[in-house]
Formats: C-alpha cells, structure tokens, sequence
C-alpha cells in the first residue's frame, strides 16, 4: 500500500467511527474591488495526522499552540465579517479568487458558511461517545477542533493543496491570459483545481519543491506566442526568478512570431514610462495636470454632476497618444469639450444631458438624490483641499533635493465636459495596465451592474466613442471587439435602438449582422415587430439605416446574384485605320486520274 493510500484509509476510518477532523482552516474565496479586500471566508476541514505525515511545514504548524506563520492566526469570530485589504492579503491578481459582484451576495455566503458550521457542530454533539467496533468499544479522540484563519491564499488554492497532500493528485486550471480557457466542470470524483501561479506561490512558501516543480510546468505549458509578454508584465512573475526565467525563455523561442513582433514594443514602452515615471516621482514632479470630470448623471435635474478628479503624467500621456500630445502642448484647449477649470465649476450643479452629448453613458452612475450630490461636492472640494496641501507638500521635498528649484504640481486644472470619470480614467491607466477589465466588461443591456467606487471596468460602448475622438486605433478595436462580444440575441435589438448606434456606422453594420445571424430565434422572432413600429413611428433616426442594411444582407444571402453588377455586354467597334481590300487569284482545281 503506498504512503497516500494509507494516508487517506487514515482519514476514512476516523470518518467512520465518527472521529472529528482535527483542524478547520477558514481562507478567503473572493475578490471584492469596490471595497479593495478580499471576502467570503469558507472552511475546510483537515486531519492533522495526514497533514503532518506528508509536509513539513504542517508538521511544525500544529505542533505549536500558536502559528509559527505570521499569516496564520487563530480563527475568531469577529473574522466572520468583512475581509482584509489586497495589500495585507499580497497578491491581488490570484485567479483563485471569485469576483464578487454585490455586497447581499458576501452576507448570503457568510450566512451559508454560519449555518454550514451550526449544522457541523449540531451533528457531531449528537455523534456517539464511544462508539464500537465489532463489539469493542473504541475511544474517540478527546482533542477539540482547532480553527485557523489563512491570510494569504486563497479557498480553492488551500483545498487543492490539502488534496494533494492526501492523495498525490492535482489538478491545473487554465491561465486567465490563455486566448480561450476551456472550462472544466469538476465532479466530487476529480481532484480540486487551482491556478499554476497560486499553487506555486504557495508551494514556495511551504518549501514543498515536488509541487513547485509541477506548477511550473503547467505554467510553462500554458505559456504560447499570444500571452507569454503579458505574463512578463505579470506581478508574480516580478517576485520568482525561476518563473521570469522560464518566460524569458518561451519569449526567445517565440521572438520571431507576428504576435511578439507586433506587441513587444509595447513591453517596451511601458518598461521606459515606468521608469521615468519613477524617476519623476523620487524627484517630486509626478502630476503635472489634475482632469475634473462628471460621474454622476440626475434624471430628476436632466443633468451630469459629481465631479471627480484625475491625476496625470503629461509625458505618459503625450507619449502614447497624438490627442494627449496636441491637448497638452496648447495654453488653451483645442478641444471645444476640454475647458480650464475654475473653482465656480463645482457649484453650478453640472451640466445637462444634451451639452454633455450622451446622456445615455453606461459609465455615469444614476443618482437623483440632491442630498447625497451636495455631499458629494463637498467631498470633491474637500478633497481638493487635501490635493492642494499634498502638492504643496512634494514641492518643498522637490525644492530640497533640487537646491531651490521649487515647481507646484499639479500645475494645470482641466474640465472635461464629454466624458466620464470612469471611462477616462481606463484610458489614462491602459498603457500601463492590462486591458482585460475592460474586454470582460458586459453592455448595461445584460444587466450587470457595477459600482461607481469600482473603476474597472468601464463601457466598451463610452470608450469607444472616446477612441474615436482621440483617434486612438487600437483601443477602438478593442472596444468594438467587447461590445461584439456582448451581442446576443437577447439583446442585440436593444443596442441597436441605442443612440450610440446611431452616431457610429461600424457600431450599427456589426449589430446589423449580429441581429441578421439571430434572425429566425424565438426572442428575435417576438420582438422584432416591436423595432419595426418604433421605426414606423418615426421614433428611430436611424431605423431607416437598419432596414436597409438588413435588406442587403437578406438578399446578398439568399439572392447573391441580385446586388452583384450585371456583366457589361462587349461593345462592337469599327475596326480604326485605312481600309484595305486585298484581291487573291483562286486557286486552281486539282486534277485526279484514275487509271
């Protein structure tokens, strides 16, 4: 019988005779970044014995009353509720962890975890004392359960470990910069899956080499051409020399490919704006421009209010976009919606829907309680407060460390009167980020909702209408790949109601199309007159557009030979030059005798 077989005969023999497990681990399942922590503690139940049998770490883990692991700590119930920051947690990226989407939903499973645990500790006051074996009584073990609190991995990366260590068996999941993850739906017969990179992180620190070593290779496995640079850019990466070294080389390997020719430069120039961005920041001049935009939009008032402020590296942006560059390079705004900001901005309650220019922006928060807008100001200006005393503060280090040179930073105040807070701040933070939030964002038609507080994501359809502006190519190509993305037949009809739609040929031929391939399922069927008596009643400015459009595509699929040009009939033409008539005498006949 091999060492885990006889591990896992341990545990179920105590399972049988109704020996409880001897420790409870509780570890964070999700990631919550309205809040900036990570929530939802979830236990798992394990038998020392096993553990201590099969690692060293744990062997000295519950060998003492208190954890010798500082990111260990005895479960209280006070844990029960809330979490604990990114940065205590130290690694916000984990893909172990779920995203949480609302706040009923923690408090549900933070209710479920209660009960589980009533239910738990109910069922095992009931379990007999002594129960027997054949008639012999056998002694269950007096020692209570010990609970511990992990602070810094994550529920499914803990589980998958305690698995292995029983039975020698794990499971990989996909990376999330993979170009297609397959999802795979695990039984109770298949081992628990995990991230390579947690699973890794967390085999380093429990000094475990032989489940080091098997994280880096599903790591390296899942390393191709089309996500080896992002992983590079990748936290993790920056922490283990032996996972940089492992992609450095699978870069090399793939240094000639059209993908790494096309976006290593890339890697490049956000490697040269860190540093010199860096360098600015040791010296004290960092911001150099404080953009104000609306974030809130009021139904009641027909207005955008709430402003909220940015701050930004003039060179960062200049480098990476032409409209930075010309915007920033003029004393006075080329841009009619970009004006200098004066104090009196703050007070005047916003401005309406139609100056803004697109009252139906998925990246303004509805808000109509005057109440909390007032509040709000007040914060804004408050905060302002606090910026002014900040910068003033960096500018006498700066003018210590530069002999007298003093600078105020941020030295320009803009409004931004077109676009929302959330929608710039995503296309500041791209050239320095990872452009997945944005592409895993959902149209506001699809019912996902999305707190003002959380940044990330942003509408594909808002920044693509900015893209568009800024003549940014790059960035409207991704947007307009979210926003395909998001089309189904549920509610494509709706988007192509969309004022944006109308504003935008591109926008309106791709949900032509993707209204085209739907056309004949059950909710295209049901509510397509409904889009049809809305054009009918003039109440679409663009309908005539999408009959029209849809009218081709029906024909060019049915009928291909109807739009395409009718084969021009060759014209007879004189022949050109003198005409020459040449005489020949005919020939003679030939004659044949038979003899």
């Amino acid at each position: 019988m091999s060492s885990n077989q006889a591990r896992m005969n341990v545990v179920l023999r105590k399972s049988l005779i109704g020996e409880p497990l001897n420790t409870q681990f509780y570890l964070f399942s999700s990631r919550s970044k309205p809040e900036g922590n990570v929530t939802k503690l979830q236990p798992l139940f394990a038998d020392d014995e096993a553990l201590t049998a099969s690692s060293k770490y744990f062997t000295d883990l519950l060998s003492e009353e208190t954890p010798n692991d500082p990111n260990l700590v005895e479960f209280q119930d006070h844990h029960r509720r809330g979490g604990i920051s990114f940065d205590e947690y130290g690694y916000a990226s984990d893909s172990d962890l779920d995203e949480e989407e609302g706040k009923e939903e923690t408090n549900e499973n933070v209710q479920d975890n209660e009960k589980f645990e009533l239910h738990a500790n109910a069922s095992a006051e009931k379990l007999p004392q002594t129960p027997t074996i054949n008639g012999q009584e056998v002694r269950c073990g007096t020692v209570p359960s010990r609970r511990v609190l992990v602070t810094d991995t994550a529920y499914k990366t803990w589980q998958a470990l305690l698995y292995y260590l029983y039975a020698n068996e794990i499971s990989f999941a996909p990376l999330r910069s993979q170009a297609s993850p397959t999802t795979k739906h695990l039984s109770l017969n298949d081992p628990p899956s995990c991230s390579p990179k947690s699973m890794y992180r967390l085999a380093s620190k429990i000094k475990h080499e032989g489940l080091q070593t098997k994280a880096l290779a599903a790591i390296r496995s899942s390393l191709t051409e089309n996500n080896v640079l992002q992983e590079l850019s990748s936290s993790l990466t920056s922490r283990f020399p032996a996972i940089l070294e492992m992609e450095i080389e699978i870069l090399f390997q793939h240094i000639a490919t059209p993908t790494v020719t096309k976006d290593f430069p890339t890697l490049i120039q956000r490697i040269e704006r860190t540093n010199a961005l860096l360098r600015k920041s040791l010296i004290g001049e960092l911001l150099d421009t404080q953009f104000y935009l609306f974030s809130v939009r009021s139904k009641r008032e027909g207005n955008v209010t709430n402003l909220q402020a940015l701050f930004a590296n003039d060179e960062a942006l200049t480098t990476g976009s032409e409209y930075f560059g010309t915007l920033l390079s003029e004393t006075t705004p080329n841009d009619p919606t970009v004006v200098e900001f004066q104090d009196y901005h703050a007070c005047e309650g916003g401005i309406s829907l139609d100056e803004y220019g697109y009252a139906s922006d998925s990246d303004l928060d509805d808000d109509d309680d005057d109440e909390e807008t007032d509040e709000t100001v007040q914060d804004n200006e408050d905060c302002a407060e606090v910026s002014t005393e900040r910068a003033s503060r960096i500018a006498s280090i700066k003018n210590s460390a530069t002999k007298g040179v003093q600078r105020i930073i941020p030295s320009r105040r803009v409004l931004v009167t077109d676009t929302a807070f959330t929608t710039l701040y995503w296309t500041i933070c791209t050239p320095m980020r990872s452009f997945s939030h944005l592409c895993g964002h959902k149209l506001a038609s699809q019912q996902d909702i999305h707190s003002l507080s959380e940044a990330p994501p942003c509408s594909p359809k808002s920044m693509y209408r900015l893209a568009c502006k800024i003549k940014h190519d790059e960035l409207q190509a991704k947007a307009l790949a979210a926003i395909r993305s998001s089309l189904t037949e549920h509610n494509v009809l709706q988007e192509l109601s969309s004022s944006l739609t109308s504003k935008f040929p591109a926008i309106l031929d791709m949900e032509v199309e993707i209204l085209f391939q739907n056309i004949v399922t059950p909710t295209i069927t049901k509510d397509f007159p409904t889009l049809i008596q809305r054009i009918a009643s003039a109440n679409l400015p663009h309908g005539a557009d999408i009959l029209i459009k849809l009218h081709k595509k029906m024909l060019r699929h049915h009928y291909p030979g109807v739009l395409s040009p009718a084969p021009t009939p060759e014209k007879c033409s004189p022949p050109s030059g003198a005409f020459n008539f040449n005489w020949e005498e005919p020939r003679k006949p030939v004659r044949v005798s038979w003899t």
